[in-house]
């Protein structure tokens, strides 16, 4: 008898073609905050994750995740969204154990 052993292919979480909504890339997301005049937002994989939260879906929108990054002392919040509900949940996970971990690094991790 002849075993078959299938490997499955291993990507960077940035680069996984599940990180899309609609066939948009959605990591990193975009940032968002309150502001005071001549704050720099950040941009792409600039910051470091405080927090991640599971928003539920409701009648206008999909499950998402909710993250928070600190970037130059101050805090910015965006939603992670993606179309798989158990990838939503792998990557919620993922996430939770980076707390404390810059994007960039995040970005970088295979799953």
């Amino acid at each position: 008898m002849t075993k078959i052993i299938m490997s499955e292919k291993t990507y960077s979480l940035r680069d996984h073609p599940k990180m899309r909504y609609h066939g948009v890339p959605t990591w990193p997301p975009g940032w968002g905050g309150a502001c005071q005049n001549y704050d720099v937002f950040p941009r792409g994989e600039e910051g470091i994750l405080l927090k991640v939260d599971k928003i539920e879906a409701d009648a206008k929108y999909p499950e998402r995740l909710g993250l928070t990054i600190k970037y130059g002392g101050r805090p910015y919040y965006g939603e992670l969204w993606v179309e798989d509900s158990y990838f939503l949940a792998k990557i919620f996970g993922i996430l939770q154990e980076n707390i404390g971990t810059n994007l960039m690094t995040i970005g970088q991790l295979e799953i």
